[in-house]
């Protein structure tokens, strides 16, 4: 899991392999958890709004669509 999280945001996996799930926490409270994740959240902020960018337009146009079927139906009544 780690090995595909880098290859996908270009960051190393902030976690440390021996923190159990409620240790984990207590882990993204501290300064250095906090100083570990700064760099993933910011490569995960940047991937999503890529992705939003690109798909900005193609869904706007699907909502477009969706409202001319609503105009057609409402005309109906």
């Amino acid at each position: 899991m780690e090995a595909r999280f880098e290859a996908q945001f270009g960051t190393p996996w902030p976690f440390p392999d021996d923190l159990c799930r409620e240790c984990r926490i207590e882990w993204f409270k501290s300064p250095e958890g906090k100083a570990k994740m700064e760099p993933m959240h910011q490569a995960m902020e940047a991937r999503w709004k890529e992705h939003v960018e690109k798909w900005k337009g193609e869904v706007r146009a699907m909502v477009l669509k969706v409202l001319d079927v609503a105009d057609a139906i409402a005309g109906r009544f």
